[in-house]
């Protein structure tokens, strides 16, 4: 696909400039994609040209923390959303094998949106001179390679295999043990390497299979984890990884006026959303949520207004498109989510307790971390969302005080690390 003068061209661009410009990959949804623009401004503040390579409907995003926009082009993520293609709907807590074969089936389906996403991504790295892969996969280190310039996995999800836990991106949470665990994280990537096989032969195919994979996976390769050693501590088997703490984009996010009215009309209320996917029956989980509120006095604000359009609500609810969750989640009582891992660093660093309603690959994982940390309630998966189940989780995370104040002191630890300017130093030695 791409000829010889694609790699020359980024080697004679590097060689024209004083100024080192570092392309940040970043795919997802938009908890996926933020923490790379804290991150992509983090560079731009240590003298670096920046610019963040993700899909158009971030554009705006990138824009207003004043870094340069590259277009990709399909967004696997997409598919949990598609109607008709719900592949997360698989996903059974009480099923492991069907777990298994839900996460092979969308590894499968999204074959042909990951083949144009990597060639849009080395399009868009083009003329950089170090490349930041924010993906749980490794087909960035072959666009890198096919440029001839350094990069650096800086990831959301602790993906190098250990002992100690299974693969984040498999949707179950149980363990069969230190050599189960390492196996599920090499299963996963073998899946993921499938899936853009096609597209990185297109970008180098004059090297064999076998060089390929052994670039991918070399261990010299800088990875840098971008959550907290507090809530994820490093594996003993790890060996050069680094976790730097969170990569939180500082923003000054304003309440809008209607909702600081809300929110000064009585009690805290408590945050329930799910992201950017939503939820697989708004009906049926609009209802839960309106009981489980009604069982137990709470008041609430919940970004899922699209399906609450044409719905009657009571006083205690208040609808919203979307949530600044810095702004919002200190001043609630605790916060209801999906278990992304951008919400639930947001829901951590405010200092309250936590519900983790997942739906599909690492929330699941996320939301074990909560409860093993004991910050918030068991996690529900989505499937499993019950009136009662709800009404209990609520009663806990507002009146259990021990809850309430490990979720405080953890959050004091989460806000003393400086996870960005950590990052940005290991990238500097780098370049």
């Amino acid at each position: 696909m791409y000829p010889c003068s694609f790699v020359s061209v980024g080697k004679n661009y590097s060689h024209r400039k004083m100024t080192k410009t570092i392309t940040l990959l970043a795919s997802g949804t938009r908890g996926d994609v933020q923490p790379y623009l804290a991150l992509g401004s983090g560079l731009r503040d240590a003298g670096f040209d920046v610019r963040i390579a993700t899909h158009a409907s971030f554009a705006a995003m990138v824009a207003h923390a004043r870094l340069a926009f590259a277009r990709l082009d399909d967004n696997p993520s997409d598919l949990f959303a598609r109607p008709g293609g719900e592949y997360a709907l698989r996903f059974d807590w009480r099923n492991p094998l069907r777990n298994v074969r839900a996460t092979f089936a969308y590894w499968r389906a999204a074959r042909p949106a990951f083949a144009r996403l990597v060639i849009s991504a080395a399009r868009a790295a083009n003329g950089s001179d170090a490349i930041i892969l924010g993906l749980p996969t490794l087909w960035g280190a072959h666009i890198a390679n096919a440029l001839r310039v350094p990069f650096a996995r800086c990831l959301l999800q602790p993906i190098t295999p250990t002992r100690e836990f299974p693969s984040p991106l498999l949707p179950t949470t149980f363990s069969l043990g230190a050599t189960y665990n390492r196996l599920t994280h090499h299963l996963v990537a073998r899946v993921m390497s499938f899936a853009w096989r096609d597209a990185i032969n297109r970008l180098h195919p004059e090297r064999s299979p076998e060089r390929k994979s052994k670039e991918a996976e070399s261990k010299d390769a800088l990875t840098l984890y971008g959550f907290s050693s507090h809530v994820v501590p490093l594996p003993r088997d790890w060996l050069t990884e680094q976790i730097t703490g969170y990569w939180f984009l500082e923003t000054r996010d304003s309440i809008h006026p209607a909702l600081e009215k809300f929110l000064d009309a009585g009690a805290p209320p408590v945050y329930i959303g799910f992201g950017s996917i939503g939820v697989r029956e708004p009906d049926r989980t609009r209802d839960i949520i309106l009981r489980a509120l009604a069982d137990t006095g709470l008041r609430a604000v919940i970004s899922v207004a699209h399906n609450f359009v044409n719905a009657r609500l009571p006083a205690n609810v208040f609808p919203i498109d979307n949530a600044p969750h810095a702004a919002l989640f200190p001043r609630m009582r605790a916060v209801v989510h999906h278990g992304g891992a951008g919400t639930t660093a947001a829901g951590l660093r405010a200092g309250v307790p936590t519900i983790i309603i997942p739906l599909a690959v690492d929330q699941f994982f996320w939301g074990k971390r909560v409860a093993d940390l004991g910050v918030g309630t068991q996690p529900i998966p989505q499937n499993a969302l019950t009136r009662d189940a709800l009404s209990r989780a609520l009663d806990r995370a507002t009146r259990d005080a021990e809850m309430r104040s490990r979720a405080k002191i953890l959050a004091a630890k989460i806000s003393n690390e400086a996870g960005v300017a950590r990052a940005v130093e290991f990238i500097r030695a780098m370049m």
